[in-house]
């Protein structure tokens, strides 16, 4: 973090003048604590919906769940230990599933953010060398 967060400051408080250096760190500080929050809400969010969505295709997808529980029941469990073994099983895929997408998307992201240094304007001099 500390490889994006210090460049990213210095970009933003090259562009202002040496008396504005103070209110920019404060707007800059603010600015990346109110983002931080709001990208962990998204995130959580996201990340509820995919494993929802993830548990509906892998539960329809499985051709025959009456014959798993009844395997699972001929072994030794009562059909509701079954029934709630299954249940965990498809919900922990659903969210490991669901990890690798946010994974997937959070990485895309760190990459574009990445490109943003090459777009900000060039810092202007303020006399000195």
């Amino acid at each position: 973090m500390v490889m994006f967060f210090v460049p990213v400051t210095d970009l933003a408080l090259a562009t202002v003048e040496p008396h504005e250096q103070a209110n920019a760190a404060d707007l800059s500080n603010f600015m990346r604590t109110l983002s931080g929050a709001f990208a962990t809400s998204l995130v959580q969010a996201s990340w509820q919906n995919a494993a929802r969505a993830n548990q509906n295709e892998l539960v329809n997808s499985m051709p025959n769940v009456n014959g798993m529980i009844s395997q699972m029941v001929e072994g030794g469990m009562s059909q509701s230990s079954a029934v709630a073994s299954l249940t965990q099983m498809v919900s922990h895929q659903s969210v490991l599933l669901a990890t690798l997408n946010m994974f997937g998307v959070i990485t895309i992201v760190f990459l574009f953010a990445a490109l943003l240094p090459w777009l900000a304007p060039k810092p202007k001099s303020h006399g000195g060398h």
